[in-house]
């Protein structure tokens, strides 16, 4: 699993980090700080397959970054993380092709979860 490829898309480097730290022992993790730096890193490594995307509480701007993801490959698998209860918001990152999001706080089972569900597509 270590050759696996994961993107963590967060504004906070923080939740970025914490992120890095549990995966990396199994993944290579790469992190982005916006929408505009996860495109950069999916066209020049197509060999990513998945995105944890970090979902704010309107979702606008994260919701184009999700369009565009999927309209750069169908394949990689995007799962939102999000501490809104905006169950319309959610509703349609899952119609834009979202495979499932995880609300915060999440624990590490959460994350490993998420990734063995989107590794058996």
């Amino acid at each position: 699993m270590k050759n696996d490829k994961l993107l963590i898309i967060d504004y906070y480097p923080t939740v970025r980090e914490a992120i890095k730290l549990v995966l990396e022992e199994d993944f290579k993790v790469i992190e982005a700080n916006s929408g505009n730096e996860a495109l950069k890193i999916l066209k020049q490594d197509p060999t990513i397959f998945m995105t944890f995307l970090s979902l704010d509480y309107s979702g606008m701007e994260e919701l184009k970054t999700l369009a565009n993801i999927k309209t750069l490959s169908t394949y990689i698998q995007v799962y939102l993380l999000t501490a809104s209860t905006e169950y319309s918001i959610i509703s349609r990152a899952m119609e834009l092709g979202a495979c499932g999001y995880i609300e915060k706080p999440f624990s590490i089972d959460d994350l490993y979860k998420a990734i063995l569900k989107m590794k058996e597509k």
